[in-house]
């Protein structure tokens, strides 16, 4: 585990470093961590400081990477159960089992079809329609990557902003979990200005 593996661990500035460098190195892992093991160390504290951000693109950002690894598997699932019945011998009951535990993660199977000509649909249609389904989010989740990385991220000016809204001066050195709490209490306040302007 690299010294920097948590929001409640890593100060602000170098997570926004390591985002917009991606040099995982910063981190600061062990010598025998690979690169995928510390990368996917920061997806973590990626992902903990979208999740803590409470703002609708972080929530929608979420919500796809999950839906989009719940489709993945959903679609993997499908071809190996259609595989194994496909290419091993079984009984009926063992066929049924299977093809109902598909039609338990909402694949359309009709069990009285010949079993060849419904795996043939189902690769067909149903893969299809699951294809498709990922791609669209997939899709989804390039255009909000894409804002993201075309607002190039001024950490300082980020906190000069915060400054100015908490009247305050902070720590450029603060941990990126005070930095959130920072970014949230300022969107808030921003908020209730709005609503206050609107009532005038």
């Amino acid at each position: 585990m690299p010294k920097y593996n948590a929001v409640s661990n890593i100060p602000a500035k170098l997570f926004f470093d390591v985002l917009s460098e991606k040099d995982f190195k910063l981190l600061e892992p062990f010598e025998n961590e690979s690169e995928e093991e510390v990368e996917q160390v920061f997806v973590e504290i990626y992902d903990e400081y979208f999740l803590k951000s409470e703002n609708p693109k972080s929530k929608e950002f979420l919500r796809l990477r999950q839906e989009i690894a719940f489709m993945t598997h959903k679609i993997e699932s499908v071809v190996q159960v259609l595989d194994f019945l496909s290419f091993n011998t079984t009984t009926k009951e063992m066929r049924i089992t299977l093809l109902q535990s598909l039609i338990d993660i909402g694949i359309s199977i009709n069990l009285e079809n010949v079993f060849y000509e419904e795996v043939k649909n189902i690769l067909q249609v149903e893969i299809g329609i699951l294809q498709n389904e990922l791609n669209f989010s997939k899709i989804d989740l390039e255009e909000i990557t894409k804002d993201n990385k075309d607002k190039v991220f001024d950490f300082y000016e980020s906190l000069v902003g915060l400054e100015m809204v908490h009247e305050r001066t902070l720590s450029d050195e603060m941990i990126l979990s005070k930095y959130i709490v920072y970014e949230r209490l300022a969107i808030q306040k921003s908020e209730m200005q709005k609503k206050n302007n609107a009532k005038i």
